[in-house]
């Protein structure tokens, strides 16, 4: 198994680590390339009906109605006050590419973009058509069908993640994208204290969905080699308390135990998170377990 970044050979880094997420069928090894810090799964096993494992995953679920919520908000919780993301308007184009069950995407057209979406699944494809229109959102095999240089920014909120191959997405993204116009990708850290903690059993390896996981260094190269020059790498720790339930528990377990040890396990998340945020003022923000980059053409 060789890297995506430097195409040397990975070591083995967890051996047979099942979906703790959704069902524990089937395991795979994890490989680790310490040069460029990023784990991929093995891909030399054959998933087994890949698209059953995401069945009852979250971000596929549509979104017939979605809160409304003011572009301040919006910005701050998605693009965390980045100060080059575009003002809202309607000759803004923006891309949710991996746009899943479209609730940001609608967001986004709420407070006034002009939005359109890419989506791996055929069958949310066509029911998302139906609410947006056919000329909103693409199955990613259509994707050459956008223009060139058409798109103020694109975004993809934990998406990198799931692709067999993120060099040639971003390549045919970096075209979609007008000179000098924005991507944001954010994305489970390598780097987590919570990766150290559960090893194997960490929320964010979620096998097989997600087929590679980056560090901030990792990710850097790859948006480089993509044509992109990155403009700012940030971490997050809005995420830490999923990641310590999660981790310390699958959720078919969860199901089976005592009300009182959800509580209990319950408020060690909240406990986890406030930890994740302290990390940020000792010098460790790079141990929280969400990264974020924006970069530009």
């Amino acid at each position: 198994m060789v890297c995506l970044l430097c195409k040397q050979p990975g070591r083995l880094l967890h051996a047979q680590v099942p979906d703790y997420l959704l069902s524990g069928r089937e395991a795979w090894d994890i490989h680790y390339c310490a040069n460029d810090k990023l784990a991929w799964i093995d891909d030399s096993k054959s998933v087994t009906n890949l698209a059953a494992y995401y069945d009852s995953y979250h971000a596929h679920q549509a979104h017939d109605s979605v809160s409304t919520v003011s572009f301040s908000a919006l910005k701050a919780r998605y693009f965390f006050n980045y100060p080059a993301w575009p003002e809202p308007k309607a000759s803004v184009k923006i891309l949710d590419f991996g746009c899943g069950g479209a609730q940001l995407l609608k967001q986004l057209q709420a407070v006034g973009f002009d939005v359109y979406g890419v989506e791996f699944d055929e069958e949310l494809v066509r029911s998302l058509a139906s609410t947006l229109g056919v000329d909103k959102i693409y199955s990613v095999d259509k994707l050459g069908l956008l223009p060139e240089n058409s798109f103020d920014a694109i975004v993809l909120n934990h998406v990198v993640e799931h692709l067999t191959d993120p060099l040639s997405i971003l390549m045919s993204l970096q075209r979609l994208l007008r000179p000098g116009g924005v991507i944001m990708l954010a994305t489970p850290n390598l780097e987590a204290w919570g990766r150290m903690l559960f090893a194997g059993r960490w929320r964010g390896w979620e096998l097989p969905r997600h087929r590679y996981l980056f560090s901030d260094s990792a990710l850097v190269k790859l948006l480089s080699m993509a044509g992109y020059k990155t403009d700012k790498v940030m971490f997050s720790s809005r995420l830490a308390r999923g990641m310590f339930v999660s981790g310390f528990m699958p959720a078919w377990e969860r199901l089976t135990v005592k009300p009182r040890w959800r509580y209990l396990l319950h408020l060690g998340g909240y406990i986890f998170a406030i930890l994740a945020r302290l990390l940020a003022y000792v010098g460790l923000a790079g141990k929280q377990e969400e990264l974020i980059v924006f970069a530009h053409k």
